[in-house]
Parts: C-alpha cells; sequence; structure tokens
C-alpha cells in the first residue's frame, strides 16, 4: 500500500504502512497513536539495552582467566549464601509479625 499516516512525537516522525495504522485503529478504536509508539519505542529501547548488556556479560565473562572465573563463582556462590540467610530472616520476621 502506498498510503500511510504520520506520527509525530516531540521531534520523531514515524511513517507507517496505511494497513497498520488501520490495524492499530481496530484494535485501539480512540487510542492515541502517539502514546501507543512511544510505549513501543520505550518497550524496543529497554529490550536493547538488555540484550547490549548481556553481550557486554558475555564479553566480560569470556574475557577472564580461569583463576578470575573461580574468584568469581567463589563471590557468587557466598552472595547466594548471605541472600538466602537475608531472606529466612525476613520470612522469619514477617511469621512473628503475622505476615506483616
Amino acid at each position: 500500500m502506498t498510503s500511510s499516516a504520520e506520527i509525530r512525537v516531540q521531534n520523531l516522525t514515524l511513517t507507517l504502512p496505511a494497513q497498520i495504522v488501520k490495524e492499530a485503529d481496530a484494535l485501539f478504536p480512540h487510542g492515541d497513536l502517539s502514546a501507543l509508539a512511544l510505549m513501543l519505542l520505550e518497550k524496543y529501547v529497554r529490550y536493547q539495552k538488555r540484550k547490549l548488556l548481556a553481550q557486554q556479560y558475555q564479553q566480560y565473562y569470556q574475557a577472564l582467566t580461569n583463576a578470575d572465573q573461580t574468584e568469581e563463582k567463589q563471590v557468587l556462590a557466598e552472595f547466594a549464601a548471605l541472600e538466602n540467610e537475608v531472606n529466612a530472616f525476613i520470612e522469619a520476621e514477617e511469621e512473628v509479625n503475622g505476615g506483616s
């Protein structure tokens, strides 16, 4: 299709295929397409940030020496043990205080 709709959000202009606009209007008859576009863009940006962070972690762990990997695993194990202790303490406090 050659027709399209434009959505202006601050300084961003999106040109969308007419079919997508038609489907969005059907799903959200009184919806604000600008708000919908902003929500989708925010979700996409968060997804890309998580993806980049995962890649950075992967690169970090691949660059570690065997000794560093062993130390990292030890630190993570200690952290997990402390976290378990804290969670057990919180659960015990909640039981004593009647779940509040």
